[in-house]
């Protein structure tokens, strides 16, 4: 068996003796930039650390280069718990899911926005650590996203990387024998004529229904055939279990899902039966191209384009503010991934605005870069 590792990784240094300093221009500003630590640390992969000194400040940044051409290298995303609650630190999630023998997680950073608070519409199960916005991991959407100002970065079972300029379209369709319908979203808020479906994820793994139009709802149980898997872009056969329920959360059962619907969806939905077969597909497209990625994650805004650094200061109320802050970008050819870490808030290193940040990650070496989490979520992990 092949020992694959994946992206979070394992320290064995080949580190440099010598470095030598030079300028570079961040925003607007000359900054003399030290390399003070560079090693290989796994297959593909390289840590480097740097020290950059300006007139009035200094920035301690940190960065993983892969070389996705490298076969025992893999990139993965990775869900607090495998759930969409649960809080865990990067360390935890690295440490959870390597399997001695099998996969070692030994470097990463972390994602995406998410919830530090609330509570699942079963009113005891936490939703801290809920994505905000789209996620998708080993193939599994955890949860879709229609906010406008989301942008977002995926990577196929293949590693070609992609980041969107707009919003990902996760536009899909249940058909029956004699019927279709759009899904508009997973693991989200069901508006009026849409139906949402739901996932074994759930915190609490209830559906989410609410509001005063709470009994309008109708909602009924899908399990995927013998062999299936629901995963972006491939079509999967499931059969309906149970009859239909009106006004319910109703809990999502192991390892299968539940579609929910008021309105015109209503009709659709009471028309399944215990049963009846119906093909489920999800298509994710990035800026109109349909790509199958199996990982996901989300940022805003996207900082850097065809290696130019993009104007983002209108973008988000802190994009002007200095904070430490994370990035994931690649290379023009897109065989090399860029993971990067500026630290701030700190005596030795201010932070950074989202401009100065694609600046970073233009030396680092992308081309094109998107600004995922910062503050004090910002973390760069190696084991």
């Amino acid at each position: 068996m092949k020992l694959k590792i994946y992206l979070w990784l394992v320290l064995w240094l080949t580190v440099c003796n010598s470095y030598a300093s030079v300028t570079w221009k961040v925003w607007n500003t000359d900054y003399r930039v030290d390399t003070t630590f560079h090693a290989k640390i796994g297959p593909g992969t390289t840590q480097t650390s740097l020290l950059l000194t300006g007139p009035d400040t200094t920035l301690t940044v940190f960065y993983l280069t892969v070389d996705l051409t490298d076969p025992y290298v893999d990139i993965r995303t990775v869900c607090a718990t495998d759930h969409l609650a649960g809080a865990q630190t990067v360390t935890q999630m690295a440490e959870s899911h390597s399997v001695e023998g099998e996969s070692l997680y030994f470097a990463g950073i972390n994602g995406g926005f998410f919830a530090m608070s609330g509570t699942a519409n079963d009113g005891k199960t936490s939703i801290v650590g809920r994505p905000h916005h789209a996620s998708v991991a080993e193939g599994e959407i955890y949860r879709t996203s229609t906010s406008a100002i989301c942008r977002h970065f995926g990577i196929t079972s293949d590693k070609v990387p992609y980041l969107s300029n707009v919003s990902v379209d996760f536009a899909g369709t249940i058909t029956t024998a004699t019927d279709s319908y759009a899904i508009s979203g997973v693991n989200v808020n069901a508006g009026n004529n849409k139906i949402i479906l739901y996932t074994d994820k759930m915190p609490g793994q209830v559906t989410q229904v609410t509001g005063s139009s709470f009994p309008m709802y109708y909602e009924v149980a899908l399990m995927p055939k013998a062999g299936e898997r629901l995963v972006p872009g491939k079509p999967c056969k499931m059969t309906v279990k149970g009859a239909w329920a009106r006004g319910t959360n109703m809990v999502i059962p192991d390892g299968g899902y539940v579609i929910s619907g008021k309105g015109l969806a209503g009709p659709f939905i009471q028309s399944l039966n215990d049963g009846d077969e119906v093909e489920v597909n999800l298509p994710m497209s990035f800026d109109g191209e349909t790509v199958m990625v199996e990982h996901l994650t989300t940022g805003n805004p996207k900082i850097l384009g065809n290696g130019e650094v993009l104007n983002t200061e209108g973008e988000r109320a802190d994009a002007i503010e200095w904070h430490p802050r994370t990035s994931i970008g690649y290379s023009k050819d897109k065989k090399k991934l860029i993971m990067l870490v500026c630290d701030g808030r700190t005596e030795i290193s201010r932070g950074v605005r989202t401009r100065e940040l694609a600046d970073l990650m233009r030396y680092a070496g992308a081309d094109e870069a998107l600004n995922l989490d910062g503050g004090g979520s910002s973390t760069l992990y190696t084991s």
